[in-house]
Order: structure tokens, then C-alpha cells, then sequence
């Protein structure tokens, strides 16, 4: 169940099909491909669970793969799941660092950028 009253999951859709736009922007190809399995996001935060099913594409890039995913606590973060073929087959993809759906366009670029290892992360 959808718990934020900010942002609806419609809004929320929206940013990860530009998350999904910046990767092809930046060189990703879709990988068509038919998963063996259901692509689910469950996250839990204290006693809330939102659990969504969301057919998303798979990108190839500079020989990875990649899918755009979430993960939902205060508010919800958009997460680029990476890994080899094999990985996504079996959905044991990894996580790079989650960003928070509300960043300018600009900053949703950079953290594309970063999880796509075209820029370095800045140092702190």
C-alpha cells in the first residue's frame, strides 16, 4: 500500500521512466528480454510494507546490466540494480546507492552518472 500523501505513486512512476530516460540519454540500450520471475519491490519501514509490481525495462551498458528499482523508508528512492547476465537472470542483481525522487533534473542526471560509473561519486 502507498503510504506517502507528497507524492503519488503516479508521480513517482514518472521519475523512474527519467531515471530510465537518462540511461538511454547516456548510451544504455534496451535489452529486450523476458525475466523468469516477477520484477516486485517490497520495503519495509517500521511497521509499513509496500510491496509493488512494476515491469521495467533492462538496460545494457559498457557490458552491465541495469533496471531501475526503488526502495521506499521516509520517502521514496529510486535504486539502479547492476550485474552481469547471469545476475539479472537470476535477480541477484546489486544496489548502487539509492537517491531520493525529488532531486532536480540535474542531480537525477549526476546519480545516473555515478551508478553508470560515468562520473566518480564527489568526495564528502
Amino acid at each position: 500500500m502507498w503510504r506517502y500523501d507528497f507524492v503519488t505513486r503516479k508521480e513517482f512512476e514518472k521519475v523512474k521512466d527519467k531515471v530510465e530516460d537518462f540511461i538511454i540519454m547516456l548510451g544504455g540500450k534496451v535489452f529486450s528480454i523476458e525475466l523468469p520471475y516477477i520484477q516486485r519491490e517490497i520495503s519495509y519501514s517500521g511497521d509499513n510494507v509496500i510491496e509493488h509490481i512494476s515491469t521495467r525495462r533492462v538496460f545494457e551498458f559498457e557490458g552491465e546490466f541495469y533496471r531501475v528499482s526503488e526502495i521506499c523508508l521516509n520517502k521514496p528512492f529510486v535504486i539502479l540494480e547492476v550485474g552481469t547476465y547471469e545476475e539479472l537472470i537470476k535477480n541477484h542483481m546489486e544496489d548502487e546507492n539509492p537517491f531520493p525522487y525529488d532531486l532536480p533534473d540535474s542531480e537525477l542526471l549526476n546519480e545516473v552518472k555515478y551508478a553508470l560509473g560515468i562520473e566518480m561519486y564527489p568526495k564528502a
